[in-house]
């Protein structure tokens, strides 16, 4: 769960404004009392100076049982179970051997997550040769990666699906509607830049703490999880304040199957170790405009821009009344 300090103090908190957004603030607030409302009542409008908007919904029903969407999640997770078990036998091997520099670093790194940060790496060459965009637009992967000719970094499997086709669809959907509700209905739909690959977690897998600079938005769907207490694997979201006290807070999220989380591009999220014994697979995903990455001004940053307003009713004191604890203590 996640911690929750004072707000006025600068704290993290954590409002529920609908069933798809939850909205922390990281930040002070702004206070403004007014005597407007009932006679005994003043109103109080708060605005969250740095606000982090969360937007979580049910994409797909596992329990469909008719229409398209019935056995999708299913079916995303064997791709990409097969498709991580053809990188690992097949692909990563010629990598290691034909690029000294990559398996300098993959031997360094953590063996928790070398293996998915490796295939996110192959997934990134080959969006960035279908999509024809410039590898060092698709996020900190930087122009350094070694194409190799003897390996095929389109994965025509999973660009080829009708379930691949409809959960992009659908995630482009979904990031237009959280950048709408939190611009109040400025954000107009333009074309854009989706990224979406896929993250399979076998039993001790995790993923580092890392950012997407860049993107207009980030965020996760969650295609298969293992069951069970004390099985599945918790996505987490850092303060953006760092992890010095007072802040250092931590906002974590169990996405059930069939679930999307979106989040801010700049947010700091990772994965905890899978405790389960069997494989959870999601599918991350970036929206850039449809420029790519420079093509998007910081300026332009919706969820960078967002302030959260909160109305409520504070209750007058009548004036020169004393509380019962006063007068006790003047005994």
């Amino acid at each position: 769960m996640p911690r929750r300090g004072s707000l006025w103090g600068g704290g993290w908190g954590t409002f529920r404004r609908r069933a798809a957004l939850t909205v922390w603030s990281c930040s002070l607030s702004r206070s403004v009392v007014s005597a407007s409302g009932s006679g005994d009542s003043m109103t109080q409008d708060v605005s969250y100076i740095w606000p982090v908007a969360l937007w979580q919904v049910t994409l797909f029903s596992p329990e469909a049982s008719s229409g398209d969407a019935a056995g999708l999640t299913k079916r995303l997770s064997a791709l990409a179970e097969e498709g991580y078990r053809h990188y690992l036998d097949e692909i990563l091997p010629k990598e290691l051997e034909g690029d000294p520099e990559f398996r300098r670093v993959y031997e360094d790194s953590d063996a928790s997550t070398r293996n998915t940060e490796a295939f996110l790496r192959y997934q990134k060459m080959g969006f960035s040769q279908k999509a024809k965009m410039p590898l060092n637009e698709v996020n900190w992967i930087g122009d350094e990666a070694t194409r190799l000719k003897n390996v095929n970094y389109v994965w025509k499997e999973l660009y080829d699906s009708p379930d691949f086709k409809r959960l992009q669809k659908n995630i482009e959907g979904q990031c237009y509607k959280f950048l709408k509700h939190i611009t109040s209905g400025r954000q107009e739909k333009q074309r854009a830049r989706i990224f979406v690959w896929a993250e399979v977690y076998r039993p001790g897998d995790s993923m580092h703490p890392h950012i997407h600079t860049g993107a207009a938005a980030a965020g996760v769907f969650s295609a298969g999880n293992s069951e069970g207490e004390g099985a599945r694997q918790s996505f987490v979201l850092q303060d953006v304040r760092g992890n010095s006290a007072p802040f250092g807070h931590f906002h974590e999220v169990m996405p059930e199957e069939g679930e999307i989380i979106i989040h801010p591009a700049w947010m700091s999220n990772f994965f905890t170790p899978h405790p389960g014994n069997k494989t959870n697979v999601y599918f991350g995903f970036l929206m850039w405009p449809h420029g790519g990455a420079f093509d998007f001004d910081w300026e332009d940053d919706a969820t960078g821009d967002y302030v959260f307003h909160k109305t409520t009713s504070v209750k007058k004191s009548a004036p020169n009344e004393k509380s019962q604890e006063d007068k006790h203590s003047e005994l």
